[in-house]
């Protein structure tokens, strides 16, 4: 099975020079945007519940994606998160 993870239009915060702060917009990005993406997510999960395994936390990736168009399955970080802080106490 699939998840989508967004890889295009974000907007970064920029400090070049020291106290001049500023933020860029990137219209289009690629694959390489969405694996650290979803790390941090799934980090997030790790600080969370040290003791859920990768297995267990993919699973809850899945079960908290949001539904798109007919059955696209896209990553919903808060619905995780919640899920996570939750898991096990059923």
């Amino acid at each position: 099975d699939r998840i989508h993870i967004p890889t295009s239009l974000r907007t970064q915060a920029e400090e070049y020079n020291q106290g001049d702060y500023s933020y860029q917009y990137t219209g289009r990005g690629g694959l390489s945007w969405s694996v650290p993406y979803l790390a941090g997510v799934l980090a997030l999960g790790w600080q969370i519940r040290p003791d859920l395994t990768s297995s267990q936390l993919l699973d809850i990736l899945f079960e908290t994606a949001y539904i798109g168009d007919g059955e696209t399955k896209i990553i919903n970080p808060p619905a995780f998160i919640e899920a996570v802080r939750g898991a096990g106490t059923e």
